[in-house]
């Protein structure tokens, strides 16, 4: 008798701590869902002035950079929250074309190849480069090799190229299996599925993924944009990517941001090139580099006491409206 009300006992204890257990991930999801409820009507109202920012800039056909009203959307956003009771709206626009296209390396046409291979060098430049921040100290022609696998890797990943048997089988190993799906990225995070070579795989997922204290390729792409790449908002990391010999990247890019960020310069058209031709960046296919961008990325947080929600959304724009083609909110 006495086992078998041992045996109730602790059945009912297990109940009711699984019971206190839903209970408390019911409040959570309702805590949650009700502060994101909260925020909704913020974030809407922040994502329709950034639409009316960015048409109206659309309309301009100015070139694009930092400088303009879209670059300066968190200061619009303070005065704006300090007039909001019980509530802080805080953000900023970011060009999308300042990243790395990186779905840019596939091709379809003939006609298109070389602008494709010319961003597979790129995307190799800019691995290798980071493979550096992450600790590398091998010579340059091997920290490219070893990119240049992962880069071929991505493009059997995405269909480009075949894929062979040694690769197919190493998918095929993981836990759980997988295929390379042969078509191109529709999620950034898929980079970290896709084998790399010869690399160490915990140390080469941080440099894709990055870490606290550093960046990872991650934080430099976008899946949004098929280019060209705005030089008046280029990520310092995309930058130096451009240049063939390391030895010059860092000199290429603080010359080149030194030039960027001057007042007087309008950073029209053909401003840049010259200073291209004086270091060892090759010729780059028509549809690589231009002063102009389409795409754009909305960062918005709201904060009501405690609670903290963000959005982001990345979209397309025109002169009457913007697409967004993709949100998340948290």
């Amino acid at each position: 008798v006495r086992v078998r009300a041992l045996f109730e006992l602790t059945g009912l204890a297990v109940l009711t701590m699984e019971f206190s257990r839903e209970c408390l991930l019911d409040h959570a999801r309702s805590t949650s869902t009700s502060s994101i409820l909260a925020a909704k009507p913020l974030m809407e109202s922040g994502e329709r002035l950034a639409t009316a920012v960015l048409t109206r800039n659309s309309e301009a056909g100015t070139p694009d950079h930092v400088r303009e009203d879209w670059g300066l959307f968190g200061l619009g956003l303070e005065r704006l929250s300090a007039e909001l009771p019980g509530a802080d709206l805080s953000g900023s626009i970011e060009d999308e074309n300042s990243r790395f296209p990186i779905n840019a390396i596939f091709y379809e046409r003939e006609a298109d190849r070389a602008r494709a291979e010319a961003f597979a060098d790129i995307l190799t430049r800019l691995l290798a480069g980071l493979m550096r921040v992450h600790g590398y100290a091998g010579g340059p022609d091997h920290a490219l090799a070893l990119a240049k696998e992962y880069v071929d890797s991505l493009r059997q990943w995405g269909g480009q190229t075949e894929t062979d048997q040694d690769t197919l089988k190493w998918y095929l190993t993981q836990t759980p299996r997988y295929r390379p799906p042969g078509r191109p990225l529709l999620a950034p995070e898929e980079i970290l599925l896709v084998r790399w070579p010869h690399v160490e795989q915990e140390w080469g997922r941080d440099v894709l993924r990055g870490t606290k204290e550093l960046p990872g390729l991650l934080d430099t792409l976008t899946i949004w944009t098929q280019g060209p790449m705005n030089i008046n908002t280029l990520q310092p990391a995309v930058l130096s990517a451009l240049v063939r010999d390391e030895r010059q990247a860092r000199r290429f890019v603080n010359a080149l941001r030194h030039d960027r960020d001057n007042p007087d310069n309008e950073l029209g058209e053909n401003w840049y090139k010259v200073l291209l031709s004086a270091y060892d960046v090759p010729a780059l296919p028509n549809g690589c580099l231009d002063v102009r961008s389409r795409w754009y990325r909305l960062n918005l947080t709201v904060r009501q006491g405690a609670r903290k929600n963000t959005l982001t959304s990345v979209g397309w724009v025109t002169h009457e409206y913007v697409t967004w083609e993709y949100r998340a909110v948290h």
